[in-house]
């Protein structure tokens, strides 16, 4: 009856390979039988399109733990953890089984010859941080879109709270996630390459990212880091509850200090920014 309820079906049935589509067009009723394909976001990777029964890579996705990995599009999958399979129902079910996250082996069969790669996976919770699904069966289609003015605060309030609890669930993982470093962020390099993608995407697109850096700006300006705006709040917070003001000297060498490894941090990010445009 609704979309949601398509969403839940192909949810349930991310296994079956085929799924039929009973739709009414022109007053008449048409059915069409489609292939999903399967994105799996907890290693970096898809089921190449309309493939049915053979289980070949389709897209790998640039940094993900698959591609550094050294997994490939068009290898073969053969077997999960020491484990043979024969069908994406399986694929399906051995890696929904690493809702943790951690390692996995794959084994693939690439120019007749069997490789295994250790795949470091993200975590369900991770993935829900940043919205996105941990394994999803798509066809290529989505609801029409109705634009509302008034609506369109509302959808406002929720995006921005969406992008707020991503930058924290970053954060998160810098420290948790053994596959999540400081490595992955983008700095101004990464930022202009990224956002060159967004022009190119459209109007919308490019301006829903200039809202997420503005968020992100926003949000790690107030963190209660010395050097930034937030720790500036933390210094005058102290000063009104012990009706004193911190000592200058301190105050001075923690802003130096920190400073200096901000930009540290950015050197060595738009170092990775650099190496990861030379391939």
């Amino acid at each position: 009856e609704s979309w949601r309820d398509i969403g839940a079906i192909m949810s349930e049935r991310k296994g079956q390979r085929e799924l039929e589509f009973v739709i009414v067009r022109n007053g008449e009723q048409h059915t069409f039988v489609f292939t999903p394909v399967l994105s799996f976001y907890n290693a970096g990777f898809t089921s190449e399109l309309d493939t049915v029964d053979d289980l070949i890579v389709g897209s790998v996705g640039t940094n993900s733990p698959a591609d550094q990995a050294g997994l490939r599009k068009g290898d073969e999958i053969v077997a999960i953890d020491a484990q043979a399979v024969a069908a994406w129902a399986d694929v399906v079910e051995a890696l929904e089984a690493k809702s943790e996250g951690g390692t996995v082996a794959i084994t693939v069969l690439r120019d007749g010859e069997e490789k295994t790669f250790a795949i470091d996976m993200f975590s369900k919770r991770f993935l829900e941080g940043q919205n996105a699904p941990f394994i999803q069966a798509h066809i290529g289609i989505t609801s029409d879109t109705h634009r509302v003015f008034f609506g369109s605060f509302a959808y406002g309030a929720r995006s921005l709270i969406g992008g707020v609890a991503i930058i924290f669930s970053t954060l998160r993982a810098l420290f948790v996630e053994s596959n999540v470093g400081v490595g992955d962020l983008a700095g101004p390099v990464g930022i202009y390459t990224m956002t060159t993608h967004f022009v190119a995407a459209g109007l919308i697109s490019f301006l829903s990212w200039i809202a997420i850096l503005s968020v992100n700006l926003g949000i790690i300006n107030l963190l209660p880091i010395p050097a930034l705006d937030g720790g500036r709040i933390v210094f005058l917070a102290y000063e009104g509850i012990f009706r004193r003001p911190v000592n200058k000297r301190v105050e001075n060498w923690l802003h130096f200090i920190v400073f200096v490894l901000l930009i540290a941090l950015m050197l060595y990010v738009t170092f990775n920014d650099i190496m990861r445009l030379g391939g």
